[in-house]
């Protein structure tokens, strides 16, 4: 049987609680138990009441839910350069945006221009998304800088493992831009290429992350990082 808590928490989320159990056997027996619970941390995906810009700038009323709070991979505050993450959508497309502070602009490295490049190396944002669609798949998304894309799709084998499939390729439209101490990131995402549409109350298994080279570190939303969408955060349509 499966157990589905909501709990708040006003310091540290990690180390995780643990759910401890006695199953009594016998007359007078008892097994303990201890389980380490899962967490799915959330953010919302408003609806573009109009559409954005895809220019860079993220300076339209519909970011207006911004999520950072990362965290590395110990579960303790990341140490990158503070981030927003900003989701919305319509029938057809999410939208994404971000603003990536940075305290030293001239050591950002983002020198891949090709698609598919290992641009995951460089300072970028990161994206893993699973939309409701006939087909259940992961999809990848990283964004460089300058604007420079790499994706992939991921599948479940049929011996239980996420394969990924780098040959993949979606369709977006993308822009970046720089400012005073940040870089931005616009993308729209075509939800038809998927087989799926947006609409409110519908929930994706999601997570998003941020490189920064100069530290050799990242900070991600839900920890750690992997393609088991088992351990994604959640991204809710209102």
């Amino acid at each position: 049987r499966q157990f589905e808590f909501e709990v708040a928490c006003g310091g540290d989320i990690y180390p995780l609680p643990e759910l401890s159990v006695n199953f009594p056997f016998g007359e007078e027996g008892a097994c303990p138990a201890k389980k380490e619970l899962r967490i799915a941390r959330r953010a919302d995906c408003v609806p573009a009441q109009s559409l954005p810009v895809i220019d860079g700038n993220i300076d339209e009323d519909v970011w207006r839910s911004a999520y950072g709070s990362l965290l590395c991979g110990e579960g303790k505050p990341s140490k990158v350069d503070s981030s927003e993450f900003y989701f919305a959508y319509d029938a057809d497309n999410l939208y994404l945006a971000v603003v990536c502070y940075e305290t030293k602009m001239d050591s950002i490295i983002a020198n891949m221009t090709e698609h598919d490049d290992a641009i995951y190396a460089e300072d970028c944002v990161g994206f893993l998304y699973r939309p409701k669609a006939p087909e259940d798949a992961i999809y990848q998304l990283y964004v460089n800088p300058i604007g420079t894309t790499f994706d992939q799709k991921i599948t479940q084998a049929s011996d239980g493992y996420w394969v990924d499939d780098q040959l993949w390729n979606g369709d977006y439209e993308v822009a970046t831009s720089r400012g005073d101490g940040t870089w931005q990131v616009e993308v729209r995402i075509p939800l038809d290429q998927f087989g799926a549409r947006a609409e409110a109350a519908m929930e994706w298994d999601f997570n998003f992350r941020r490189k920064q080279r100069r530290l050799n570190d990242a900070g991600g939303w839900q920890i750690p990082h992997s393609y088991d969408p088992n351990g994604f955060g959640k991204l809710t349509f209102r």
